[in-house]
């Protein structure tokens, strides 16, 4: 069998450490399981976890602080998006090889499950009907579910369906609402939104800024890429 990662042949001779790590871990050799730069050992922006040179405020951040519409909060992220990160995006969003998710789970559970000790509900971005109809799953959801962790669906996507990817920066920071709270659902007093990656941040205000009109006390982020 060869490295999803790298492609070259993942070495059998190590069944211990293929049983320690889980059985979807043999798609991955021993040189790829740790492919990603991970945040918490670099300084990072105070509040969108950005890769800096030294811990504070962010220009994109201090941007965000002269939008009124914008809530502003905590955005926490795993791992730098590099050319590591749009790989892992490619190959799981875009190709659809979910087999990727291996590389991520064990960390995103580790910090999920800190947040849910803390009281936070843990809610899914919802992806667009049209993103929905080209991957045909949830990306977010399908790797909680790899987490173990529980979730709550609170949020409805209603926007054009336009990636962010597509988009220039002058129109990701255009506010323009694309969520709304679902019918009937009970609105908790914390609340943590999970995404894949934080570009411009303008996504999760959007979110955030949905769930705090409807009551929600505190909103915070986690997303994979930052």
């Amino acid at each position: 069998m060869k490295c999803l990662w790298c492609g070259e042949e993942v070495d059998r001779a190590q069944p211990i450490l293929s049983f320690l790590l889980g059985a979807n871990r043999k798609c991955i050799c021993v040189h790829c399981e740790k492919p990603f730069m991970e945040l918490k050992k670099h300084p990072t922006c105070l509040e969108c976890g950005r890769l800096m040179t030294k811990v504070e405020v962010c220009p994109d951040c201090q941007k965000w602080h002269q939008v009124k519409e914008a809530v502003l909060l905590k955005n926490t992220a795993l791992y730098a998006y590099d050319e590591a990160g749009r790989k892992f995006m490619e190959l799981f969003k875009f190709v659809g090889d979910t087999r990727v998710t291996v590389l991520v789970i064990k960390e995103l559970r580790q910090e999920l499950l800190k947040y849910q000790k803390n009281g936070f509900v843990l809610c899914p971005l919802p992806s667009s009907k049209a993103s929905l109809m080209k991957r045909e799953f949830e990306t977010i959801p399908y790797i909680l579910e790899q987490c173990h962790v529980s979730t709550v669906s609170l949020l409805e996507h209603i926007g054009s369906g336009k990636k962010q990817s597509e988009k220039t920066r002058q129109e990701r920071l255009q506010l323009k609402q694309p969520f709304k709270i679902k019918e009937s659902v009970v609105i908790p007093k914390k609340v943590l939104l999970v995404d894949d990656v934080y570009t411009t941040g303008a996504t999760i205000h959007l979110a955030a800024r949905t769930l705090r009109e409807m009551g929600v006390e505190e909103v915070e982020s986690l997303t994979l890429f930052r």
